[in-house]
């Protein structure tokens, strides 16, 4: 069952090409849905790659985590460069990182990526991953031009294209941070892996107004984010590896009969927010 389609909301489109721009608002395409990957015949629906999102907005490119679905967004960028990315980080789990090694703009020596956390835990955590013996070669193969950027909870930062992103951060036994996009007519807020443990007014009132909220999380913390939310839309990301097509399927036809502006994410389809 699909979300209704109106002037006033993002409109569901078959994937366009990675760097497409709009006059409008930024294009999000989902390359990763799971807070864990699951492949196979009854993920094929909604997919079964670990989160990763893709924002392009003004030639500004934003990538929300990068579990395994981010090796398919490389791919779909490669032949764009040269590329200058923004690469944003929920939490420092490995789900949520394990992409990197396999991104391959990453071996272009004419890119650079900036790669975003609070708390300073990505460099650490990325060094740890590409180690031996967990993994064959450190970061330092990469060809591209790479720095970190440890963002301070709660102040703006400004990105190219008059696009500034804030930072919440979030509570439970592995702390994580909730980001907010504002560019020039548009607003997109993001939080994966939310739960009991994080406030959910603070939460509704840092996506207060936005066009679009992606959460993802366990079901109660969801539904509590949901009341009295002012987000013109909701996509719900982050499904559960165990959840198949049908599941899945039936738990969004449940949440829209709630919700109608609300939808689950599927891998490899896209948002244009206009």
């Amino acid at each position: 069952m699909a979300a209704p389609k109106t002037s006033s909301t993002p409109s569901l489109a078959p994937s366009p090409e990675p760097d497409g721009q709009s006059a409008n608002g930024p294009l999000v395409t989902f390359h990763g849905v799971r807070s864990a990957p699951h492949d196979g015949p009854a993920t094929r629906a909604f997919g079964g790659h670990s989160a990763c999102i893709a924002i392009s907005a003004r030639n500004t490119l934003m990538i929300l985590d990068a579990g395994s679905g981010m090796r398919t967004c490389g791919l779909s960028l490669l032949g764009k460069g040269p590329l200058e990315g923004h690469v944003f980080f929920s939490r420092p789990t490995v789900v949520r990182t394990i992409g990197i090694p396999f991104f391959a703009p990453a071996f272009s020596a004419d890119n650079r990526f900036t790669l975003y956390s609070t708390g300073g835990v990505i460099r650490s955590e990325l060094r740890r991953l590409m180690s031996d013996p967990v993994f064959p070669v450190s970061p330092d193969i990469f060809n591209a031009t790479v720095t970190f950027h440890d963002l301070e909870p709660g102040t703006p930062v400004a990105l190219a294209s008059g696009i500034t992103v804030t930072t919440l951060v979030l509570g439970g036994p592995m702390p994580g941070t909730a980001y907010r996009f504002d560019g020039d007519g548009w607003s997109l807020a993001w939080a994966a892996g939310i739960t009991h443990h994080d406030d959910a007014n603070a939460l509704r009132h840092f996506a207060g107004g936005a066009d679009l909220l992606i959460a993802g999380g366990a079901p109660e913390a969801i539904d509590l984010l949901m009341r009295g939310t002012s987000a013109t839309r909701l996509v719900i990301t982050d499904h559960p590896p165990g959840l198949e097509d049908d599941e899945l399927a039936h738990r969004e036809e449940a949440l829209q009969r709630l919700a109608p502006n609300a939808t689950f994410a599927r891998q490899g389809e896209s948002l244009l927010l206009s």
